[in-house]
């Protein structure tokens, strides 16, 4: 642990708040990967919402609420990434199937949703990328 908080030059709160994450669980390889990167943990959780409350003083009310969208979306598509690599690598099994399945499916909907409405954020406003 020590070597992870000089290595990544962790601050004390960032220190507690990987130590707790480590009490919380029991997987050896999950101790491993947080200790190898505490900074991909940590930028996926309290500190991505703390960002998400935060406004850009660059920013008025409604380019602060686009914003906040944006960061909302970028951190729970990482997190349902995670979360599906570890927990359903080869795809969902058993009773997992016929509940979530409808999930799927809704989150797929939304998500076609979303990226045809960014990527015509983006084109309107000339920051599309190929």
């Amino acid at each position: 642990m020590a070597r992870a908080v000089r290595a990544h030059e962790l601050t004390s709160k960032q220190t507690h708040r990987v130590v707790t994450a480590l009490l919380a669980t029991d997987d050896p390889r999950a101790r491993d990967e947080l200790l190898a990167d505490p900074l991909r943990y940590l930028a996926t959780t309290g500190t991505a919402a703390e960002v998400t409350h935060t406004t850009d003083p660059r920013l008025g009310t409604s380019g602060n609420e686009i914003r906040r969208s944006l960061l909302f979306v970028h951190s729970a598509a990482d997190r349902l990434q995670r979360c599906a690599s570890r927990y359903a690598p080869a795809g969902l099994a058993g009773e997992d199937v016929r509940v979530l399945a409808p999930l799927v499916g809704r989150a797929l909907r939304a998500s076609r949703a979303a990226t045809t409405l960014l990527e015509r954020l983006a084109q309107d406003s000339g920051t599309a990328s190929g």
